[in-house]
């Protein structure tokens, strides 16, 4: 095992959640193991089985395999593992992420682990390396500068809020984990799908960040434009990419002007802020613009003038 550790261990752990997020901080016991290919040996009879077994992925025991790996040494090499293994001989099929999720359940994990499986996460981390930006999807992976960088959190929440649907929206300021709470199905695969431009998205990011730069610049000191600062932000946040798009490419981020940018948050607080003084002048502010059906009605009501 031990030797098996050393030889194999970054294809073994390939779709451990808790090692492809964060390989420093595996954290499971026993050992659940998913090969591609597996052969009976023996003949019929099931009381004692022998298998030839081959590309073969640990799915939950990295801090098992970890332990005897450190333990056994040449001089003492005999040790009894106790294991389950399933086959999974397409590797394309959707079993093999079942297995992962079900199979990591025991100890506290959340869906963001998960989204280090996900080979689309990788491909916009590899294609911004050639840029020199430095994409950091995985949970416990500090990033060491935003100058040329950003995380998975900012890349979905600049996503969504660039996304034309005011649920994500929502979402991005309510509930953010919802976004990525089964990497399987909308919304994550929405906003990351093989049609995601690294490109875009690296450009989305910086050009939120001169939003929200504006917004705080621009708001006034009515409480009104200071509340949307703080609750409405991300709504702010899609509200001006929609204006901008209007004017100025979204993925060239460095051509697009600071007086653009301006115009478009101080016409958006003005607008917005006079909607909900004149219809939501009871409404908390906090709760109003985590309520899609709200938003909506505003961003409509604020497009329309």
């Amino acid at each position: 095992m031990a030797a098996f550790l050393a030889a194999f261990s970054a294809s073994a752990f390939a779709f451990n959640a808790r090692y492809a997020s964060s390989p420093s901080s595996t954290k499971f016991s026993g050992l659940i193991a998913k090969v591609r290919t597996g052969q009976a040996i023996g003949g019929n009879d099931r009381s004692v089985g022998i298998f030839d077994c081959g590309k073969v992925t640990i799915v939950n025991g990295a801090q098992t395999v970890g332990t005897i790996g450190r333990t056994l040494t040449e001089e003492n090499n005999a040790a009894f593992l106790q294991a389950r293994i399933i086959e999974v001989s397409d590797p394309e099929s959707s079993l093999g992420k079942q297995i992962t999720r079900a199979s990591n359940t025991q100890n506290k994990i959340d869906a963001r682990n998960f989204v280090a499986l996900d080979p689309e996460q990788e491909r916009i981390r590899t294609e911004l390396l050639i840029e020199k930006v430095v994409y950091e999807y995985r949970e416990g992976e500090p990033l060491e500068s935003t100058v040329d960088g950003f995380d998975f959190i900012e890349a979905v929440t600049t996503l969504a809020c660039a996304s034309g649907e005011m649920s994500f929206v929502a979402l991005s300021k309510g509930y953010v984990g919802g976004l990525y709470a089964d990497i399987t199905t909308t919304p994550y695969k929405a906003l990351f799908n093989p049609s995601t431009s690294s490109r875009l998205l690296w450009s989305l990011v910086k050009l939120s960040r001169r939003i929200d730069q504006a917004v705080r610049v621009k708001a006034d000191s009515s409480p009104i434009q200071r509340g949307i600062v703080v609750h409405g932000n991300r709504f702010v946040m899609h509200c001006a990419f929609r204006e901008i798009r209007k004017s100025s490419d979204l993925a060239a981020n460095n051509s697009i002007k600071d007086e653009i940018i301006d115009a478009a948050v101080v016409r958006i607080l003005a607008g917005v802020g006079k909607i909900v003084d004149h219809d939501y002048a009871d409404a908390y502010l906090a709760p109003l613009f985590k309520n899609v059906k709200k938003c909506t009605d505003i961003r409509s009501k604020f497009e329309q003038a």
